[in-house]
């Protein structure tokens, strides 16, 4: 081929990487203003429906229990949440109660252990929706010390990186004004189980928390896994995609969102919007 005619394929080349760069422009802003006219319009929709959580056929106990400021889905076979739900304000991390403590059975649900099943057994009370979210309702934070909203934790795990987390996600929830939180134990096939007397709890091989912020513009989305042992590093390396989590547990969240802009979200592990300092 002559010099002229390589001029003129580069030229084809370069016509081509600008229309391609042009229509991932237009597709990015399309989906932009999407998320934008979604974000505008939040504020009327009623926000139970973004708590909502699809779960497989498969997951036959699965019961509903509310308490204040928060639901826990609870399967009596495992003596454990499935997951719990709850939305936290900027203004209800204000909170200044101080801590509860004591660790109630729920008698009103199958399957609740009594606090003493966890004693001696190596692991802790770990909260699935934290003591220190509550603190802005004396029933609200009482009711986190129901045995329904508890797994066996390492100790280290649950003093450690997941109470880091925790810590973490009231800042979130502060810098964002609110956001929509998911939270709860991955078992395995066959687990270890504590406790006595007919009620043998699993013991949860991981725990995930997926964390949605609705109200910002864009909405985004971030979740994380961690295994229950000790943890070390730092919150940014245990941070990973909605669709990831979806993927392990078999759980659909969010899906009261546009498709577009769940599938947008849900894909990205945008660590640099929730990790900006």
């Amino acid at each position: 081929m002559d010099l002229k005619g390589l001029k003129r394929g580069a030229i084809v080349v370069l016509w081509i990487v600008v229309v391609v760069l042009a229509l991932a422009s237009l597709l990015r802003r399309a989906v932009s203003d999407t998320i934008s006219d979604y974000n505008l319009q939040l504020a009327t929709n009623e926000r139970e429906q973004l708590e909502v959580v699809i779960t497989p056929e498969s997951l036959k106990d699965n019961q509903r229990v509310d308490y204040k400021g928060f639901t826990v889905y609870y399967n009596k076979s495992t003596h454990l949440p499935n997951y719990v739900v709850y939305e936290l304000t900027g203004k209800e991390t204000l909170g200044k109660l101080p801590r509860f403590n004591n660790f109630v059975q729920d008698e009103q649900v199958a399957g609740c252990p009594e606090p003493w099943q966890y004693s001696r057994s190596g692991y802790d009370r770990g909260h699935m929706v934290p003591a220190g979210d509550l603190k802005w309702d004396r029933q609200a934070m009482e009711h986190s010390f129901m045995m329904t909203n508890v797994c066996p934790q390492v100790k280290d795990l649950n003093e450690g990186l997941w109470n880091d987390l925790e810590e973490q996600v009231r800042q979130w929830a502060r810098r964002d004004s609110a956001l929509i939180i998911v939270a709860g134990p991955i078992v395995g096939s066959n687990p270890v189980k504590i406790g006595k007397r007919g009620t043998r709890i699993a013991v949860p091989d991981k725990f995930f928390k997926v964390i949605l912020s609705p109200y910002t513009t864009p909405p985004s989305a971030i979740a994380f896994v961690m295994e229950n042992k000790p943890q070390s590093g730092s919150l940014r390396s245990y941070a990973t995609t909605v669709d990831a989590v979806e993927y392990e547990t078999g759980l659909d969240f969010f899906s009261a969102l546009p498709d577009d802009i769940e599938d947008c979200i849900e894909s990205e592990n945008n660590v640099k919007h929730w990790f900006k300092h």
